[in-house]
Parts: C-alpha cells; sequence; structure tokens
C-alpha cells in the first residue's frame, strides 16, 4: 500500500465493520455485513515468519508483510408459514498475504546476504532474500428450505455453491 498512513509503526492492525439489517416485516428479513482486516508489519506474530535474522544496517533491509481480509456477505430470509422457511446467502471472501523489501516488489533488484565470518555479533549485511504474494478469492451462494414436521422435527434441504481462486507466488 502506497498510503504511509496505514504503517506508522512496525506492527500495524486495522480492523473495520460494517452491518446492516433490515426487518422488512415479520416474515421478511435481509442482513449486509462486510469485515475488513489489514496489517502491515515485519511478521513478527505471523507462525513461520518473523525476524529472520539481524541485519547491520536496520528494518529496512527486512521484510515487511502485508495480510488482508475482506469478507462481504449477503443474507435473506422469507418465512412461508409458521412451520416453514427459506434461506438465500450469498458472499465474497478475499485474503492476500504480500511481503517484499521496504516496498520494493522487484525481487531481482535485492541485495544478496553476506554473513562476516568475523563480526562477532552475527549480524548480516544485504537485504532479505525472499519476496512472495499469496492469495485466495472465494464466492459462495446458498440456500436452504426448513420446515417443521411431525412432533417438532426440523427437516432441511438446500445446496451451497463454492468457486475458489488462488495464486502463490
Amino acid at each position: 500500500y502506497d498510503a504511509d498512513w496505514l504503517s506508522p509503526r512496525q506492527q500495524n492492525d486495522w480492523n473495520g465493520l460494517v452491518k446492516w439489517t433490515w426487518n422488512i416485516n415479520p416474515r421478511h428479513k435481509i442482513n449486509f455485513n462486510a469485515n475488513r482486516q489489514l496489517a502491515v508489519s515485519q511478521g513478527f506474530r505471523l507462525a513461520g515468519e518473523g525476524y529472520p535474522r539481524p541485519f547491520i544496517d536496520n528494518l529496512d533491509n527486512a521484510l515487511v508483510f502485508t495480510n488482508e481480509n475482506i469478507l462481504t456477505q449477503l443474507y435473506y430470509r422469507q418465512v412461508l408459514d409458521e412451520t416453514s422457511w427459506f434461506e438465500v446467502t450469498v458472499g465474497r471472501n478475499f485474503n492476500r498475504q504480500h511481503s517484499n523489501v521496504n516496498g520494493n516488489d522487484d525481487f531481482t533488484t535485492y541485495e544478496p546476504i553476506d554473513y562476516p565470518d568475523t563480526d562477532p555479533s552475527g549480524q548480516a549485511s544485504g537485504s532479505a532474500d525472499r519476496w512472495h504474494d499469496h492469495f485466495s478469492e472465494s464466492y459462495t451462494a446458498k440456500a436452504a428450505y426448513s420446515f417443521m414436521g411431525l412432533n417438532n422435527n426440523n427437516f432441511k434441504t438446500g445446496f451451497d455453491l463454492s468457486f475458489t481462486e488462488m495464486q502463490l507466488i
């Protein structure tokens, strides 16, 4: 992200939630919600990542991780009578993790890591040696019909359709 205000610190976590519900009448209900989470950090809290080695210069040579999750969902329910109803839900879920050195996406320009044998601190010069970009985007549609049978038994039928696209670079 080019906006500097999103990452004023080493660990930056942003969350937003919007939820809207409209009970049109006792038989009809519409609900919309959207949730977005964004984290820009050095990866200290990421499993298997984190600050891999001490660099001589500073954190400008270490990886910067951007993690983003966006969930959007629309739900509709209609009560048909006292014993039956149906529900429809459509949604989108997007997840992305991107890492680079100080905003540089041209990983061919990264400086090779050099571990000096004579430096007792064990600090390396150069820059982090990897770059990656991962995302998954899923679209879902669900519908269900439910009814109450004899002796208050609940019966339900429906479908669940999902499409997912992934990228691992």
